[in-house]
């Protein structure tokens, strides 16, 4: 899989925020297993985007280990927490 992901770096702490597929979600714990472009992957925080909405397949911003928002399409029924990438 390949896709240009969208790459920009927080003035606070200099981290990137880089697009990743979810792989395996739990939401019960606020925990999703997610790939990024270039194959690696983690365990990524759930606690800023609404775990119910995330599903396998879903594309996430991810900075610091955190989701920060779905990007856009990145889940079925668009929300106001997408962001286009």
């Amino acid at each position: 899989m390949t896709w240009d992901a969208p790459i920009c770096s927080c003035i606070t702490c200099s981290d990137q925020g880089i697009e990743m597929v979810v792989a395996a979600v739990d939401a019960a714990a606020g925990i999703a297993r997610c790939v990024d472009a270039g194959g690696e992957g983690g365990d990524v925080d759930l606690g800023l985007v609404e775990p119910s909405r995330v599903t396998v397949g879903a594309r996430l911003i991810v900075h610091a280990g955190t989701a920060i928002a779905l990007a856009a399409g990145g889940a079925a029924g668009g929300a106001s927490d997408e962001v286009a990438a």
